[in-house]
């Protein structure tokens, strides 16, 4: 068996590849108080379907939602909030 070796893509490989500077931002919003508790006492349901980049889109919810003070639960009867994450772009997603 034949050991294939790939090389993934970096940001410093994508600088030499291009004169113009390349900016990566970081932290871009920031909740007011407001939002912050928003979510206090209450619960979300999330369900992801589809590929690889919902499951990270999900990830990045979960954040948002933990910094507003919801409270995951794993029971959709449970949930103030239901989230269901699809996937519409890739084929055999």
């Amino acid at each position: 068996m034949e050991n294939i070796s790939i090389k993934l893509p970096s940001l410093k490989d994508a600088k030499k590849r291009t004169r113009k500077p390349i900016n990566i931002y970081r932290d871009l919003y920031e909740l007011s108080e407001s939002l912050k508790k928003l979510g206090e006492n209450k619960k979300y349901y999330l369900r992801t379907y589809g590929c690889q980049a919902n499951e990270r889109d999900s990830e990045t919810i979960v954040g948002i939602l933990d910094e507003m003070s919801f409270t995951k639960t794993d029971d959709y009867n449970e949930a103030d909030l239901l989230i269901f994450n699809t996937c519409a772009i890739r084929e055999n997603a």
